[in-house]
Parts: structure tokens; C-alpha cells; sequence
């Protein structure tokens, strides 16, 4: 990850280059004032930036409530994507751009070069590095992992004029390649994750001219690039697994610290789902992480989330209002037919029980806390329409939706349960606590419990009877034939926000009773195996560490589930994934529990290829979080 940091003051150019990324963006303390950065910018909404070698020009990143996501060169708009999200931009000498972004599916992202498509194959691309640049033109290294074929590429691209040529370096098996540094003499430092045989780490020498390959460590402790000395490329070599509940402290900061620090994504808009399902889960590692350590940084932190969130809804982003879309809440266009504006109830949910779950927190200040509230009734009321008394939500019927009129599926029925339940406990309202509750029965009553397995499916079973046009229930979707329901458990990830629910329901109404906790980690070892996770839940399908579970799943133990969290997720193209997995691993944390120090080795390059120990250390409980900030945050602003 590209490292910037940001020296308000002054009236020069200051700029310090990496020694071992002098052709690259690897730039740090950057005084631009003579760039033209955005008008009115805020630095907290840079989401990545970079600066061309020369000095000359400037390639930022920016999330703002109107755009979402979008570049901008020399403080211009580059780009204009409705749901693009760009990301590691780099920019050469002669002011050429490269980035990488994700369109509608965030399973696949392409690289373009100066806004043309040079590289799409379905496969998600990450590690985007600027080689060199000169006045004909730049030649860049990029890495592509494909996920059905479980491969990563690492590839270089060079551009001369108007041609450019693709050329692949090396390929890795069952891998992933998770950072680079550019060395000089056209070498690089890879780190990559082998997961063929359990999960190890290698720190790879790669001979860009001759493509050729060189391992230089190897083992099942983690490797990280560091920030250490600017003067010299530095590896960390963490032991996670001989200190497990510092290997959760460690890894809680880790991805606070590493993935966007400063929070732009709560600057942005739900038109591409980033407030409901990027932002309202990191918003949940935060508080838990709160929680644990009672950090005045993180109470800064969540109440500048909340303000930014609530600044992002309709009537201050000019949307206008319909009968699909209110001015209180958040549209999104991601999910709809035509890209036309949706608030789809799941979406406000997701956001609103963050921001509810902040508030209860009692952090936040009254007159937030009061707006937060107020804002969740208003929503609760609006959806009363499409309830039809009986612990079912409908879509609403008409609306630019394919399945208007359907119930809604679990998961999406189930965020509307979390929100009664702490609008209920905010206000106590009998209202919010009778709703809660038959959502809860509704639910329950579907769910399948057979012997050790539990497990439901995605959809409220009569979606799978399917429907006819006499029934008069759809617009989009008059008709649908019905399907068997046996191999339909839900998947994983969705089916994470329901145990969530179940036994937030549980902590509420029947404190004492784990029953239904117990039966879900029990299922657990039905999906959770030695060699991954599986798909879904009904644990069927075969297993991949690619099948990686969402932070929902914090709530619950299992030991291998443990075991993953405890080594970190893997780093598979896109940053922003990692942004919301502090949520699962501070919730495992536990302060002051059998904690015992965290052992890491720092490794320094010395030139041709060669690595050498520099010193040991070890991390007490209260060291942890002021050393990841130091040696991992990949943005500071000064």
C-alpha cells in the first residue's frame, strides 16, 4: 500500500522518495501546495493519492457525498463512474494515469490507463506499482488473482506512446500475492500467501527483466512491510499463533490502522451499497473495539462516522423524493432496475442499526444521539406500508425492483429486527419489542433443525413455490417457477447477519439461555474444515480459504474460526474488503485475558536480493496499538 503523508504548512515543494521506490509512489512527506489538489478538499476524504516522480503532478482519489468515488488529476475531475470505485492510482511523469476499480460486482476489477480498459478477465487485480516512467511512456507491474482457478498472476505492462504490451512475470498456486516494494535494478519484493497446505508466508526476490523468481523467507508467521526507516526496506515477521489474544489486539489496529485511518468512505454516498456494506461494518469493529479499550481515539473516530453518515442522506445530496426514496434516508441505484434510485429497506437498516448501536453506546453527543433516533422511528414508519402483520416484509410493489411485491429474504427481514431492538432499547417502546419479536418467530419458525445441523435457507420458503400472473404479486416479475429448496442454505456471509440477530435477540428477551448459540457453533463444524470454509452453511459444498466468513460471525467460537482470525484475512485485490475486519477480531479480544507478548522479527534488505535479521521484539498489551501505528499506517496527515 502506497504510503502519503500530508505536511500542512509551508510554500514549497518538499519531496522525499523511498530509496528502494524511486521509480514508483511509494512517496512520503508530500508538501503540495504548488499541485493543484481539489478545490475545498478535505484530507479526510483522499481515499488514495499519489505524486508523479518528477514532482509535477498529483492523482487523488476522493469520496464525496455527491460522486462516490471518483479521480481527480491535478485537482480536475479524471474520472465519472456511477458506481466505479477507483482505487491505487498512480501517475507518471508525463501526467498519464493508471488505476485499478470495481464496477457493479466487486468480485472482479480491471485496470485502465488513462481511463481506457487495458486489462479486464474477471479477476481481481491489486498491488499496482509504477516501474518507471519516462517521456515515451510508463511500464507498470500489477498482480490479478483468479478465483475460480485459485492462481495469481503477477504481470508488467509497458506503454510507449500509444501502444502498450502485457507481459505475465510469474504465476503462484493457491496463493495470493499481498504487498510490493520496487528494489532497484528492476527487482521487487513480494509477499505472498501460500495456502496449498495450511497457510505460510514467503517474502519472494522477483527479476522483473528476467522474470525469474527467488524465495528469501518462508514460514507460518505473517509478514508485513513496514514503515520503520525510510532509508532502508524493513519486514516484519509476527508470530500470531504462539500469543492468540495479542495476535486479536494486533490485528484489531492492524486493520483500523492500514486501511484508511482517516475514514473516507464516511464521506461517500449507499448509491453502490458503501455506507450499508462497507461502512456499517467497520462502524461495528470500531465500537467493539471501543468497547475493549475504552480509546478516546476511537470515540473521535465514531462520532465523525455518524455525523458524515447522517450527512449523507438524500435531502443533503439533492436527491429528490418519491414514494421509493425519502429524504431522511439513503438511496442506492446499485441494486435497482435502470439505476434508478432505491431505498431499499435492508440498506437503511444496515446503516441505521450502526448508527443506533453508536448512539446506545452513549458516546455520542444528545443532540446526535436524538437525530440518530429520530431519524430510525421515521424509517420504522415509513416501512409500515410493506409489512403485512404476519413477520413479513414485502418489497414495495411497483417499486424499480425485480422482485416488487416478494417478501423479503431473511437476512434483509432480520436488520429491520436489530433496529427494533435497539430502538426498543433506547426508548422502550412496547411497539419496537412486539415487532422484534415476531419478526424473530417468523423466522424460527423456517429454520431447519436436524440432529447437530441448523441452517435455513435465504428465502422465506414460499419464494421457492414460485408465483403465477393471476396472483397479481410482482410488476417486474409477474411470473416465477418454483424450485426445490434442499440445496438452498444460505451462504455464509448472509447468513452471518441472521445468527447475528438470533442472538442479540437471545441477549435481550432470555439472557440466561445459549441455546440457540450453542446449536449455531455447534453447526459450525459442519461449515468451518481444516482446509477452509464452506459456501454455505449446511456445510455441503466443498471447502476453500477463498470462502473467507464476514465479521458478523464474531459473536460465535469455533476453533479453526479462531485460528483464522487469529493469523488475519487474506489480502485478496481490493483494500477496502479488510476495512470492516477489525469487527471480528476485536470482538475475540479480550483485555487482560491470557495475554502473554507478541514476538516479531524485523528483517532489512541489504542489496542483491539479500535479506538480513536486524533485531527481535517483543509487544506488551499496551504497546501494540502506538507500534502499528507507527509501522503500518499507510496514511498519517500531520
Amino acid at each position: 500500500m502506497n504510503k502519503l503523508t500530508y505536511v500542512r504548512g509551508g510554500g514549497t515543494l518538499l519531496l522525499a522518495v523511498c530509496v528502494f521506490s524511486l521509480l514508483t509512489i511509494c512517496i512520503y512527506n508530500i508538501r503540495y501546495d504548488k499541485l493543484k489538489s481539489v478545490d475545498g478538499l478535505n484530507d479526510k476524504q483522499i481515499y488514495a493519492a499519489a505524486v508523479s516522480p518528477n514532482g509535477r503532478h498529483i492523482i487523488q482519489s476522493v469520496v464525496t457525498h455527491q460522486g462516490g468515488v471518483e479521480l481527480y488529476k491535478d485537482g480536475e475531475r479524471f474520472t465519472n463512474n456511477l458506481y466505479g470505485l477507483e482505487y491505487s492510482p498512480i501517475i507518471g511523469d508525463n501526467g498519464d494515469v493508471a488505476y485499478l476499480m470495481v464496477d457493479k460486482s466487486y468480485a472482479s476489477s480491471k485496470l485502465l490507463y488513462n481511463n481506457d480498459k487495458i486489462f479486464e478477465k474477471n479477476t481481481l487485480c491489486g498491488n499496482l506499482r509504477l516501474l518507471k516512467s519516462h517521456i515515451l511512456g510508463d511500464m507498470l507491474i500489477f498482480s490479478s488473482f483468479d478465483k475460480k482457478k485459485e492462481v495469481v498472476t503477477l504481470y508488467k505492462y509497458r506503454r510507449i506512446l500509444f501502444t502498450g504490451k502485457l507481459e505475465p512475470i510469474c504465476s503462484f498456486e493457491k496463493s495470493v500475492i499481498e504487498d510490493i516494494r520496487v528494489l532497484p535494478d528492476n527487482h521487487i519484493a513480494a509477499l505472498v500467501e501460500d495456502y496449498s497446505d495450511g497457510r505460510r508466508w514467503k517474502l519472494f526476490d522477483i527479476d522483473i527483466s528476467k522474470n525469474e523468481v527467488h524465495l528469501q523467507l518462508e514460514g507460518k508467521e505473517r509478514l508485513f512491510f513496514t514503515n520503520d526507516d525510510k532509508s532502508e526496506l524493513v519486514v516484519d515477521k509476527v508470530d500470531l499463533e504462539s500469543s492468540v489474544n495479542s495476535a486479536y489486539l494486533f490485528n484489531s489496529w492492524y486493520y483500523l490502522y492500514r486501511y484508511h485511518i482517516r475514514e473516507p468512505f464516511s464521506y461517500g454516498n449507499d448509491f453502490a451499497g458503501m455506507l450499508s456494506w462497507i461502512e456499517s461494518y467497520r462502524v461495528d469493529g470500531l465500537l467493539n473495539l471501543y468497547k475493549k479499550t475504552n480509546d478516546d481515539e476511537l470515540t473521535e473516530k465514531l462520532r465523525l462516522i455518524a455525523g458524515n453518515i447522517l450527512n449523507a442522506r438524500n435531502k443533503n445530496i439533492g436527491m429528490p423524493q418519491d414514494k421509493y426514496n425519502q429524504d431522511f434516508l439513503w438511496s442506492s441505484r446499485k441494486y435497482s432496475l435502470h439505476d434508478e434510485p432505491l431505498c431499499l429497506m435492508v440498506n437503511q437498516c444496515v446503516i441505521m442499526d450502526a448508527l443506533l448501536r453508536v448512539a446506545n453506546s452513549g458516546i455520542l453527543k444528545e443532540d446526535m444521539e436524538l437525530e440518530i433516533r429520530d431519524n430510525a422511528e421515521r424509517m420504522f414508519q415509513y416501512y409500515e406500508e410493506y409489512y403485512d402483520g404476519r413477520g413479513h416484509y414485502h418489497f414495495p410493489k411497483g417499486s424499480p425492483f425485480w422482485a416488487d411485491g416478494v417478501q423479503l429474504p431473511w437476512n434483509q427481514q432480520n436488520v429491520m429486527t436489530n433496529v427494533c431492538l435497539e430502538l426498543w432499547i433506547a426508548s422502550g417502546d412496547d411497539k419496537y419489542l412486539q415487532r422484534a419479536k415476531a419478526l424473530m418467530m417468523a423466522f424460527l419458525s423456517e429454520v431447519k433443525n436436524h440432529e447437530s445441523k441448523v441452517y435455513w435457507n435465504y428465502w422465506p420458503d414460499g419464494f421457492y413455490k414460485g408465483w403465477n400472473k393471476d396472483e397479481n404479486i410482482s410488476v417486474n416479475t409477474p411470473e416465477y417457477k418454483a424450485s426445490s429448496i434442499d440445496d438452498r442454505a444460505e451462504d455464509i456471509s448472509h447468513a452471518a447477519i441472521n445468527a447475528d440477530t438470533m442472538v442479540r435477540f437471545s441477549e435481550v428477551f432470555n439472557p440466561n439461555d445459549s441455546s440457540w448459540k450453542n446449536k449455531i457453533e455447534e453447526n459450525m463444524n459442519e461449515w468451518c474444515k481444516d482446509n477452509g470454509f464452506t459456501a454455505t452453511i449446511s456445510g455441503e459444498k466443498e471447502a476453500s480459504m477463498l470462502n473467507v466468513p464476514s465479521g458478523k460471525w464474531a459473536k460465535f467460537y469455533n476453533p479453526k474460526l479462531s485460528h483464522y482470525v487469529c493469523l488475519g484475512p487474506q489480502n485478496v485485490g481490493v483494500d477496502y474488503n479488510l476495512m470492516s475486519y477489525c469487527a471480528i477480531s476485536s470482538e475475540y479480544y479480550q483485555r487482560g485475558k491470557s495475554y502473554s507478548p507478541l514476538r516479531l522479527e524485523k528483517y532489512a534488505y541489504r542489496g542483491d536480493g539479500k535479506w538480513c535479521l536486524k533485531n527481535k521484539i517483543e509487544l506488551s498489551e499496551s504497546q501494540i496499538k502506538d507500534y502499528v501505528k507507527s509501522s503500518y499506517s499507510n496514511c498519517d496527515i500531520e
